[in-house]
């Protein structure tokens, strides 16, 4: 049985044409997450652990366009 997680692929740009760090972070928080932890995963997305209407959460974003890939909740 394969327990790994699918790699999840935000985008293919290359990272020149990447919304920088700092605007993405405001970005998230605009978009109602409290972000204790930003980070990039798979050379593709901004990865976000922190909450978001109270509840625990792992959100993927395409970082050329701010739009939320996949989205896990704590349960």
């Amino acid at each position: 049985m394969d327990l790994s997680h699918p790699k999840v692929v935000c985008t293919q740009q290359p990272k020149e044409k990447w919304i920088p760090v700092k605007d993405m972070y405001r970005i998230a928080e605009s978009k109602g997450y409290r972000i204790s932890i930003f980070k990039i995963s798979n050379d593709s997305c901004y990865e976000i652990y922190g909450f978001k209407d109270g509840t625990v959460v792992e959100a993927y974003f395409d970082p050329t366009t701010a739009t939320l890939i996949k989205q896990n909740i704590a349960k």
